[in-house]
């Protein structure tokens, strides 16, 4: 299951050289992995997660319904522990492995909390931080401008513009992580899903970014910028990112993932990266 130690491990294993998770606060305070704020996907219960103190949290459904793949699930009845762990756990349990942590729409405590943690385990090098909103992205950056973090929503849209007037070379860039979608099938079909088509300028939006994509890709490589599209889990759509000059691909399947590199002599570790 997605956002577990078990899951964790087993992407590792995989290959995987970056894990990718967001954070979640409960009722009494504990910072815990996990993407949904809602937990109707991964529980059946149609709560906030911030409605439970964290020995309260309901059990994880047997089967589950993965985010980001249209109408694929995940069945956890043959895991050991398909709980969701604390950021404190993850960062103990791996503690060279860099990580990609989205801190949603929390609030500015959990930001003291998150730092905290960062500072104690010494792993201001090897975590990206940020949030999809400017204001709370701004926050995070300034809090700490020493640890990386990734570029929000409306800085994405701005280095497009600014590449399309021809204006990227001589603009500073302040984050280190330029972490986009790429148009799928399951990305239009989870956005239809949640929104009712509230999102279609998105999905028009990103289609564009992909097609003008990989000369800026390149440009903002040369400028130590980690480049990464999220969520690919079918071949057709690795298969497309490779000619897109990303660094990486985030995906639900590392195995899969793992694979198809190997196939096509793309996998690179990370010291080759």
């Amino acid at each position: 299951m997605e956002n577990t130690v078990e899951a964790f491990h087993n992407a590792l294993e995989n290959g995987t050289h970056v894990l990718e998770f967001d954070l979640q606060e409960t009722k009494d305070g504990i910072v815990l992995v996990l993407h949904d704020a809602i937990l109707s996907r991964l529980c059946g219960v149609d709560k906030n997660i911030s409605d439970f103190n964290y020995n309260e949290l309901p059990k994880v459904s047997k089967k589950i319904l993965l985010h980001f793949s249209d109408m694929m699930h995940f069945d956890t009845s043959d895991m050991k522990n398909p709980c969701f762990p604390t950021l404190e756990e993850v960062f103990q349990k791996f503690p060279e492995t860099i990580m990609h942590i989205d801190l949603k729409n929390n609030p500015t405590s959990v930001t003291l909390k998150v730092h905290k943690l960062i500072k104690q385990y010494h792993r201001e090098d090897i975590t990206i931080w940020g949030n999809v909103a400017k204001e709370r992205s701004e926050e995070l950056r300034l809090h700490d401008p020493s640890i990386p973090s990734f570029f929000c929503a409306k800085d994405v849209m701005n280095v497009v513009l600014c590449y399309m007037l021809g204006l990227l070379p001589f603009i500073t860039l302040h984050h280190h992580s330029f972490s986009v979608p790429k148009y799928t099938y399951d990305f239009e079909k989870m956005k239809t899903r949640e929104n009712n088509h509230k999102f279609d300028h998105m999905v028009t939006f990103i289609k564009f970014v992909n097609i003008i994509s990989a000369p800026m890709y390149y440009h903002l490589k040369k400028r130590g910028i980690l480049v990464t599209y999220w969520v690919l889990n079918h071949e057709t759509d690795f298969e497309e990112a490779l000619k897109h000059n990303v660094n990486g691909i985030m995906t639900d399947l590392p195995k899969t993932l793992h694979d198809f590199l190997q196939k096509k002599g793309k996998y690179l570790s990370v010291k080759e990266q």
